[in-house]
């Protein structure tokens, strides 16, 4: 192939959704690994909206987790229970590390 569509394949073609052009499977140079692919493209981008909206409704799902733990920890002094207390503001405090962990997309940096 030469350096014009080398090029044109790499900001157009997608290492993991394949070649825009499909002309030869297999001599893609991105979506064999030869050349990296420049943007993503609108399927990643798609992918990514649909990621972002699964990790957005496990956040929502571990707040509500977490709002019971805190009205257990709650419960758990009014009955002076300090080892539920201890037990449930430990698992608070995950909870919480997590739900930050999650908002800020950590698994990607």
């Amino acid at each position: 192939m030469s350096e014009v569509s080398d090029g044109v394949h790499t900001s157009h073609c997608c290492h993991e959704h394949g070649c825009r052009y499909a002309v030869n499977s297999g001599e893609c140079p991105v979506e064999n690994g030869t050349l990296a692919q420049e943007f993503p493209c609108e399927y990643c981008e798609q992918d990514e909206k649909e990621k972002d909206e699964t990790a957005n409704a496990i956040v929502a799902w571990l707040e509500r987790q977490h709002e019971e733990v805190k009205r257990s920890a709650e419960r758990a002094i009014r009955d002076n229970d300090t080892k539920a207390f201890n037990r449930r503001s430990m698992q608070s405090r995950t909870y919480k590390k997590i739900i930050e962990g999650v908002r800020e997309r950590a698994w990607k940096k």
